[in-house]
C-alpha cells in the first residue's frame, strides 16, 4: 500500500529541493536508521549537476551531526511542504536558527553553508515582515 502511494505522487528532482527547503520524509523500508518526519533540506548530497540524493537535516532532533540527525535521502522519500522558512512557525524557526548556530566543525560549516545563507536570508526577510 505505501509503495502504491509512493508511486502516484509525484517524485521531486533534485534541483527541486533547494536548501531551506522543508520537506516531509518517509524513508524506504530497507533504511530503517532513517527518521521519518520533518526536516530541511540542507543541500544536493554529491556534484550538484550529477546528484542523487540530497542531505536532510531534522532538526528536531539535534544541531547537526552525520548519520544522528542528518541524513542522504532519495528524492522519492521526500514530499515537499508548501510551508516555508519564512511562514513557519516562529518557534520552529528559532530552533533551526539555533541549531546552526552551535556548529563549531569547520567541515560541517561547509556542508551546511547553503542552508545557512538560506536561513539567514530567511530571517531578515521574517524580521522585515514583522516590523
Amino acid at each position: 500500500m505505501i509503495a502504491a502511494q509512493r508511486i502516484a505522487r509525484p517524485v521531486p528532482a533534485v534541483r527541486d529541493l533547494p536548501a531551506g527547503t522543508l520537506v516531509s520524509v518517509q524513508p524506504l523500508a530497507q533504511y530503517p536508521r532513517i527518521p521519518t518526519g520533518s526536516g530541511v533540506v540542507v543541500d544536493a548530497w554529491g556534484a550538484a549537476e550529477s546528484a542523487t540524493m540530497v542531505l536532510v537535516w531534522f532538526w528536531g532532533q539535534g544541531q547537526p551531526q552525520s548519520g544522528e540527525s542528518m541524513h542522504a535521502i532519495f528524492p522519492a522519500e521526500i514530499t515537499p511542504l508548501s510551508t516555508t522558512l519564512e511562514t513557519m512557525p516562529r518557534g520552529a524557526f528559532e530552533s533551526i536558527e539555533r541549531g546552526l548556530a552551535l556548529i563549531s566543525a569547520p567541515w560541517h560549516l561547509d556542508c551546511l553553508a547553503p542552508l545557512i545563507e538560506r536561513v539567514e536570508r530567511a530571517h531578515e526577510q521574517r524580521e522585515h515582515r514583522d516590523r
